[in-house]
């Protein structure tokens, strides 16, 4: 009966070292994990980051080109409106001498 007792004692013992290890590697293979997900969350911060600043530099930049195209059109409306002057300027004049010449 003792010897069984023994046996038993040591088998469980073995049983109870086998479990401690499956609990140890369990612990790695979390530990391993937790490593990657938070590798995988400072990577999405970095890449977001990232994103959020080159959104900002497109609006900006769209910003930019409104601004020129803003100040092209205007330009080219103050040009236009300069050049129809002229033309009315000149038509007028042609006008007057056309109707001396028949005159």
């Amino acid at each position: 009966e003792l010897t069984e007792a023994k046996q038993a004692a040591e088998k469980l013992g073995g049983e109870l070292a086998d479990e401690h290890k499956v609990l140890a590697d369990e612990q790695k293979v979390r530990a391993e994990v937790q490593k990657v997900v938070e590798a995988q969350r400072v990577a999405l911060a970095v890449e977001k980051e990232q994103s959020d600043k080159l959104r900002k530099e497109l609006v900006e930049t769209r910003e930019n080109y409104d601004t020129k195209i803003g100040v092209e059109r205007n330009t080219n409306d103050g040009a236009a409106k300069k050049l129809r002057s002229k033309n009315a300027a000149t038509h007028k004049k042609l006008t007057t001498t056309l109707a001396t010449m028949k005159d």
